[in-house]
């Protein structure tokens, strides 16, 4: 895969925050997922590990695991991700990412990247809201907090009335509940502030005209306080005519801890955000 075309591949990557089995009777409402999710939001600082697994067009696939910390006050954080399995052609060794997130902007520092930037320079940096208007998706509407693996968090508002309890498992040695339900992407707007919900529609309608589904399947963890402590969603997003399948998993813990989140220089950055729409535009086209 080309480096330009990876730009573009790690745009829909990145933007996906916005957009079963067997269990015990229903124990949480709606109304109380939200509630959790209001208040694992709350805690501010947190410190995250994440798993992401990809089917990409031609069948490739991208593995990639990792830690970081995000500050929902501040709407910064940080994430370096590692590959176990890459794309053909990228050496997975090189397609380590450092990701630093500032509200709607995206910084990322990796080798496979390197192909892209201008002598002297050492980051990528995207702008989601930016990108996502040239593609025609106002998604400041649907992400008013950033790109922040915290925005998952907000999902949880939007939680059709299918909630099943799973059983208890312990994460991170803390005990939890495990919990399925559905997205649905049609409530989300309800669920940000009144003055972007009639924006927040129309995005919402594109993204679920161009992949076809407006509901997808999501697993959660919550410790005896009621925050979550592990956050599981599977999602089906368009490229072109081929849809790719990506399950994310982000697991929360040391909640309070402080972040430290450096912005890259600015003559060390170099701004891809027209190539990154090119990607936000074929998943919605």
């Amino acid at each position: 895969m080309p480096p330009r075309s990876l730009v573009a591949l790690l745009a829909v990557v990145i933007a996906l925050p916005v957009l079963s089995g067997c269990g015990a009777d229903d124990t949480l409402s709606p109304e109380a997922v939200a509630s959790a999710a209001d208040a694992t939001v709350a805690k501010g600082g947190a410190k995250i590990a994440m798993e992401l697994n990809a089917t990409l067009p031609g069948a490739d696939k991208l593995t990639m695991s990792g830690e970081g910390a995000v500050d929902t006050r501040t709407r910064r954080g940080h994430l370096t991700l590692e590959a176990a399995q890459a794309p053909a052609g990228i050496d997975k060794e090189k397609f380590t990412q450092e990701i630093v997130f500032d509200k709607l902007i995206i910084y990322l520092r990796g080798q496979a990247l390197a192909a892209v930037l201008d002598k002297g320079k050492r980051w990528i940096k995207i702008d989601i809201a930016k990108a996502g208007k040239e593609a025609g998706l106002d998604l400041s509407s649907v992400m008013q907090t950033g790109q922040d693996p915290s925005q998952s968090l907000r999902l949880l508002k939007a939680v059709s009335d299918d909630v099943k309890t799973l059983g208890e498992e312990d994460v991170r040695g803390v005990k939890t509940t495990h919990y399925k339900a559905t997205i649905d992407l049609e409530k989300y707007p309800d669920t940000v502030p009144a003055n972007d919900r009639a924006a927040a529609r129309a995005t919402i309608e594109t993204l679920t005209k161009a992949t076809g589904e407006s509901k997808s399947p999501v697993e959660f963890w919550l410790d005896e306080d009621k925050l979550v402590r592990r956050y599981v969603q599977s999602l089906s997003v368009k490229t072109g005519a081929t849809k790719n399948a990506i399950r994310q998993k982000i697991e929360f813990y040391d909640y309070g801890a402080k972040v430290d989140v450096t912005i890259p220089p600015a003559g060390e950055v170099q701004d891809l955000t027209d190539l990154a729409a090119t990607g936000l535009g074929g998943s919605t086209s």
